[in-house]
């Protein structure tokens, strides 16, 4: 009876073609093999150890899978180059005993289950007890570092990589570019065309000036200049009245004695 973890063990001994003992030549190999359930033989990929007892017997042993299923079984299989000739030697099948029954699992909670590989797979809602568990994403550095919402919104300090963003804020359209520079309607043109220009400022001829109404504050001004210009044409600068007249289109006449006091 074999059992998981146990030992199968299958010896060759070497002879040539006339049935005398001789040494193998090269290193012999073995192989352990497993019979599934389904009858289906593979390799269990353990590794054999292989001995030489003397110089023609080949000794081969191997331990069966600590997870061997009930019901499965295996077979220790050893081949030796005698002589010019591949000489193999297998060990009787024997079946694991003791073992655990695999569940035939076709359902879970009343739903069918889905299976890979023999396997179910199973879709874990919410798992309470994550002992053990581990996650497998690497963060990046500084990830704790982001300033993350509850509902996944990253305050960004500069970002280097803009591809893909869009402004949410739209740009101005015409109107709101008008407004922005202060502009009364669309054609800059009309706007430019109501200023004065230098041609017609150099034409002024002071008839454009008309209509202005009197102003007294302007009264110390007018005596001042009109001293100034006695003094520089040379007239007597005391005992003198000066009148004179401004005649507005508006506001009528405008009549202003000035009197020159003696020389300082």
């Amino acid at each position: 009876m074999l059992v998981p973890s146990g030992r199968l063990v299958v010896t060759l001994d070497c002879e040539d073609s006339a049935g005398d003992p001789l040494a193998p030549t090269g290193t012999p190999t073995a192989v352990l093999y497993k019979i599934a359930l389904d009858g289906t033989t593979t390799d269990t990929g353990v590794t054999p150890t292989v001995a030489t007892l003397g110089t023609t017997t080949v000794v081969a042993s191997a331990v069966v899978p600590s997870n061997a299923a009930q019901g499965e079984a295996f077979f220790l299989r050893v081949t030796a180059t005698v002589d010019g000739t591949s000489k193999v030697r297998s060990s009787k099948p024997e079946t694991v005993f003791g073992a655990a029954v695999p569940a035939n699992v076709t359902q879970f909670g009343g739903a069918n289950g889905t299976f890979s590989g023999g396997r179910p797979e199973v879709t874990v809602t919410t798992n309470n007890d994550k002992t053990g568990y581990s996650l497998s994403q690497s963060f990046p550095t500084n990830f704790a570092s982001l300033a993350i919402t509850g509902g996944g919104a990253v305050t960004a300090g500069t970002v280097s990589d803009k591809t893909g963003y869009s402004l949410t804020t739209a740009p101005l359209d015409a109107a709101g570019v008008r407004a922005a520079v202060g502009l009364a309607s669309a054609n800059l043109d009309t706007q430019l065309g109501t200023l004065a220009t230098t041609a017609g400022i150099a034409a002024l001829t002071g008839s454009q000036f008309t209509a202005i109404p009197w102003n007294s504050a302007w009264d110390a001004e007018v005596q001042s200049e009109c001293t100034d210009a006695i003094v520089a044409a040379g007239l007597p600068r005391s005992g003198v009245t000066l009148r004179y007249t401004q005649v507005a289109a508006n506001s009528g006449s405008k009549t202003a004695d000035v009197s020159i006091g003696a020389a300082s």
